[in-house]
């Protein structure tokens, strides 16, 4: 009855974990990156004969392979069952996505109790599983990093259980290589992990060859297995560089920087900020719903950072002492994709730096057990368990605050105007009063959204980068408004990306001796505007 006690409260984590992600489902309204991946899958279920992205016209479907340049069309693909069974919609993407962190929660809770014990695996699930910024990052997966997280605790647990056999489970590399190989082409940063992973490897065979432990041996035919299932998992990224002249690689830095050691020390407090915002929970909140995170002990709101750097420490101090290097494989890991962050020219955020997790957790569990056991070893067993214990729970009720405080900002109709509940409201209008007029959104940030909400039904149009591109927007603006097939969406000025697109459209309609209806507004829950709809008119239709 005991052994199955950790078990129980694992399950019970991530049961809590889901339960936090699928509370109010459908707010904050979807983001445009969010649904970057919607559009293709959306065509394929529907099949409409659309070209989204870059990829394949196979009869009358169009099957991407590459979202950009470093991200692939993965994320298209597994969305398709959830549209195929509850239809395209928000609740089927986001639902999506909160299964794809369940299941690196499973990995990483099978993980945590082969290679650290049950007592570190609890407390380090329960951690990671109530963590807002896993929840929030994952849950409005705009980064993307909901596969990312999965498919890292999958490579993780197969490396693990190939090492667990002493090398002689054949399929584990395979599996653990197919599993780097998806993540690299789901987002080519991933790569931080490929290089971790081989980094880790090199440095427990270098440890074996001095004579410090026993390294598994890696067969031929299980490296051949690997180095298959990797390019596998990452062909159609590979694919897409061999025929893009190696796009992928030259888009390292942004497009007119020189990489040099002087852009990476600039990139250094960039990089703070993001470790930061992603150990302090606050950023993604604000972000999201435009409320400042109220601090949920006097000035605290996780106790993560801290918690880890004592971790850190009782490591270190048990690694030495005990002569025990393998305690300090998590450190290592984490050591070389921090560094691999600060080796990157490209600007990052908390979708990047994210990639740590759940190292933190996980390590704060190890730490609490190694005290836990050594406590008991002097007879204080029950006091000194008490301590990482406490702690835990102390940082879990933090988590359980900031979550409550984010979906009671949500019932409050909070929300940005990138996260807004006016979308709703738009599509509806849309389809029920203009479903036959050719729908021009004349800015960034609309589109992906509505493709999803109306399942593709509505003929719309996204020219914001043609205009802003051309040497003369005027004309194609004056075009498109003479056009009386044409609806055009703005953001209100307030959340209007590109600022000039307003006035380059009210001149372009004055040249044309146009005039404008008055304006549509479409209002979030709160009342702001937050979308315009525009018609004009020549002055004798009126």
């Amino acid at each position: 009855m005991m052994k199955k006690i950790p078990q129980a409260l694992i399950i019970a984590a991530i049961v809590t974990g889901f339960a936090l992600s699928v509370r109010q489902i459908r707010l904050p309204g979807p983001q445009y990156d969010e649904m970057l991946h919607a559009p293709p899958a959306v065509t394929l279920v529907n099949g409409y004969d659309r070209r989204q992205g870059i990829g394949l016209m196979i009869g009358r479907k169009f099957f991407p392979f590459m979202t950009s340049e470093y991200v692939g069309a993965l994320r298209t693909y597994l969305l398709l069952p959830a549209f195929f069974v509850l239809g395209p919609g928000v609740v089927a993407h986001r639902l999506t996505t909160i299964l794809l962190m369940i299941v690196g929660l499973l990995f990483t809770a099978a993980l945590a109790r082969r290679a650290l014990g049950d007592r570190a695996a609890v407390m380090g699930v329960w951690l990671i599983a109530t963590d807002p910024t896993l929840i929030l990052v994952t849950r409005n997966d705009w980064g993307p990093a909901a596969a990312g997280f999965m498919l890292r605790m999958g490579a993780f647990y197969f490396a693990w259980r190939w090492w667990e056999s002493k090398g002689s489970d054949n399929a584990m590399p395979a599996a653990a290589a197919l599993m780097l190989g998806l993540g690299v082409y789901d987002k080519a940063h991933f790569l931080w992990v490929v290089f971790a992973l081989l980094g880790l490897g090199a440095m427990a065979w270098v440890w074996a060859r001095l004579g410090g432990a026993e390294f598994p041996r890696l067969s031929r035919r299980q490296a051949g297995l690997a180095i298959a299932g990797f390019i596998l998992g990452a062909s159609p990224l590979l694919i897409f560089n061999l025929t893009h002249d190696w796009a992928t690689f030259r888009s390292v830095s942004l497009p007119g920087e020189q990489v040099s050691l002087e852009l990476l020390a600039s990139r250094v407090e960039d990089r703070r900020r993001a470790f930061n915002a992603m150990f302090d929970t606050g950023a993604v909140f604000h972000w999201m719903t435009g409320e400042r995170l109220e601090p949920n002990f006097k000035q605290t709101r996780s106790l993560l950072l801290p918690l880890t750097l004592a971790s850190l420490a009782v490591l270190l101090f048990a690694a030495l002492r005990k002569r025990r290097p393998l305690l300090l494989a998590m450190p290592a890991l984490a050591a070389m994709l921090i560094a691999q962050m600060f080796l990157t020219p490209r600007p990052i955020w908390i979708h990047h730096t994210i990639v740590l997790y759940p190292l933190p957790h996980l390590m704060v569990g190890l730490a609490g057990a190694l005290l836990w056991s050594a406590a008991g070893r002097v007879g204080l067993k029950w006091a000194a368990g008490a301590i990482p214990i406490a702690a835990v729970c102390l940082a879990v009720t933090l988590n359980l605050m900031t979550m409550a405080q984010f979906h009671r900002a949500l019932a409050q109709g909070r929300g940005t105007t990138g996260w807004t509940d006016a979308v709703y409201a738009l599509s509806e209008k849309l389809q029920s009063e203009y479903a036959d007029r050719r729908i021009q959104l004349l800015d960034w940030g609309i589109y992906n959204q509505l493709e999803l909400i109306t399942a593709g039904k509505l003929d719309l149009r996204e020219p914001t980068y043609e205009i802003d591109s051309a040497s003369d927007p005027a004309q194609i603006l004056s075009r498109l408004a003479e056009d009386p097939k044409n609806l055009f969406i703005l953001h209100a000025p307030e959340a209007a990306n590109f600022k000039q697109m307003e006035p380059r459209l009210e001149l372009a309609v004055r040249q044309s001796g146009l005039v404008a209806l008055p304006e549509i507004p479409v209002r979030d829950r709160r009342g702001r505007v937050i979308y315009r709809l525009c018609e004009f008119i020549r002055p004798a239709e009126r």
